[in-house]
């Protein structure tokens, strides 16, 4: 009798196990990366918050999971002695994909420091100590291969820095080219997001490409505020899904979407903007009846609204979570450059669009040409906040004397605070 049961539960197993698909193991993506692939939190030293491309590479990718262990201000070589470094190669395992860009960081040797922990020779082969492809060989290539994953490589983005000729300027000297070299010695799949970035940059110009960019609250940190060598969030998503697209046509991933030029609402344009304009009211305390005081936008709207930047309606409420027309972005542009000491013709009409009008009028007065528009994208918006930090600079005379060098920028970088 035990005996035929157990033939008779053997059986039912099998038969179960015929009829239920087998699970397949969804593959893990790493990032092994540094400042301009890591991810942020929040960080008080910007105006408008910088992001890394691999914080949002994970929304373009599909039936892959993404984990992101790039960090900011970190070489090939000095990447190798942090905690994420042993948490990759620990994790790692056969099927799954290492993205690995490196290079902004692998040319530091302005210091003895940075020559021990972080610096890289651009030149050499594989197999030469101390070279940057040897740290990429070494340190990352052979040790996914030998887990069974695949190493994938990227050249690193392009700074924003243009040549005189209104084209961008080389960036990474050699380092770019070492990655390009070992990729297709090694027969490894690899992308050029150098070109990528610098095809954007060249079709938009110095001032287009400025809206891809973070900005710092001290205007003596980049050039006038902005920061040359990291994205914000806009250009950080827009990268991502570039690098996800790129990987898709090469055959590697398949491509999840297409790139979501996604709404912006009115509580976190208020935020934004009052953020990028540096209004503070200590007083602020009054707000609309509807803004919860948990709203992560509620101190900035009560900011807002103490200058009257924002209005009510005759119910006393905000609607924060409502998207964002083109018509009140505009208005509120206006009366928040006013606030920061704009002068301009006075607002005048009856209606909302003779308001709107006179607002057009108002900013073209003073160099702002934005317009209209009838349908409003996340990067329509990051150009007025960058417009607007802009305006401030010039209006209060903020300009910096020089713009500060790439080491001393790093003491902001490793400042950040998680919100």
């Amino acid at each position: 009798m035990k005996r035929t049961l157990a033939a008779l539960l053997t059986g039912i197993m099998a038969f179960s196990a015929l009829c239920v698909p087998a699970m397949a193991d969804t593959p893990d993506v790493f990032i092994a990366g540094d400042s301009t692939a890591c991810e942020y939190g929040f960080d008080e030293n910007y105006a408008l918050p910088r992001a890394g491309w691999g914080m949002y590479f994970g929304k373009y990718v599909k039936d892959v999971n993404v984990t992101d262990y790039a960090l900011s201000g970190r070489s090939s070589k000095s990447f190798t002695t942090e905690d994420n470094y042993y948490k990759l190669m620990r994790d790692v395992g056969e099927g799954d994909y290492v993205i690995i860009q490196f290079g902004h960081n692998d040319a530091k040797n302005s210091s003895d420091e940075d020559k021990e922990l972080r610096y890289t020779d651009p030149k050499g082969d594989k197999d030469t100590e101390g070279s940057f492809k040897n740290s990429l060989y070494k340190n990352y290539i052979l040790p996914v291969q030998e887990k069974g994953a695949t190493p994938i490589l990227l050249t690193p983005i392009s700074r924003r820095n243009f040549e005189d000729t209104g084209k961008v300027k080389d960036s990474h000297g050699l380092y770019d080219d070492a990655v390009r070299e070992l990729a297709d010695e090694l027969g490894i799949t690899y992308v050029d997001m150098t070109k990528v970035t610098e095809d954007i940059y060249n079709k938009l110009g110095e001032k287009g490409a400025m809206y891809y960019h973070a900005i710092y609250n001290n205007r003596e940190k980049g050039k006038n505020g902005i920061d040359n060598t990291h994205l914000n969030h806009w250009g950080g998503e827009k990268i991502a899904y570039l690098t996800a697209k790129e990987l898709a046509d090469k055959g590697v991933f398949t491509l999840a979407a297409d790139f979501e030029n996604a709404p912006v609402s009115r509580g976190q344009f208020t935020q934004s903007l009052v953020r990028v304009l540096q209004l503070t009211d200590e007083n602020a305390k009054d707000n609309f009846a509807d803004v919860s005081a948990d709203a992560e936008y509620a101190e900035s709207v009560a900011v807002a609204k103490a200058y009257g930047i924002v209005l009510g309606d005759d119910k006393a409420v905000f609607d924060g979570e409502r998207t964002i027309t083109s018509a009140e972005m505009l208005l509120m542009l206006e009366r928040g450059l006013r606030a920061c000491g704009a002068q301009m013709p006075e607002n005048v009409g009856a209606t909302m669009d003779e308001h709107v009008k006179s607002a057009v009028a108002n900013l073209a007065s003073i160099g702002l040409d934005e317009g209209v528009k009838s349908v409003l994208t996340q990067e329509d918006c990051y150009a007025v906040l960058t417009d607007a930090f802009n305006e401030v600079t010039e209006i209060q005379s903020l300009e910096a004397a020089k713009e500060q060098s790439l080491d001393e920028i790093e003491a902001t970088e490793n400042v950040v605070l998680n919100k």
